[in-house]
């Protein structure tokens, strides 16, 4: 019995370990922003509009948003930027973190 509970606090402790740096990696690094989504963006789109279909970004000023990404094969920056209208113009998901592939 006491070589149960003892494995079973052990393993309480591991998955909360586990479950805080999960937390933690994925408010550093942020979403993945899955194919499927960028090929839903278009130009003319609002902010809330991508905010839906994307998330809350990483980073946000008045004309630029920039989400992080991380996957197991690559890390990069998608960017998105709006015109004086708060319109979707264009992004760019081709900067990546030097060092990674």
């Amino acid at each position: 019995m006491r070589y149960s509970l003892r494995s079973l606090l052990i393993s309480i402790g591991f998955l909360a370990f586990a479950l805080t740096f999960a937390k933690l990696f994925y408010s550093w690094a942020g979403p993945v922003i899955p194919a499927s989504l960028v090929q839903q963006l278009e130009p003319g789109l609002t902010k809330e509009q991508v905010r839906r279909l994307l998330g809350t970004p990483t980073e946000a000023d008045v004309s630029m948003w920039r989400y992080q990404r991380i996957t197991s094969s690559s890390a990069g920056f998608f960017d998105l930027y709006f015109d004086e209208n708060g319109k979707l113009d264009w992004y760019d998901d081709e900067s990546h973190f030097p060092g990674f592939p």
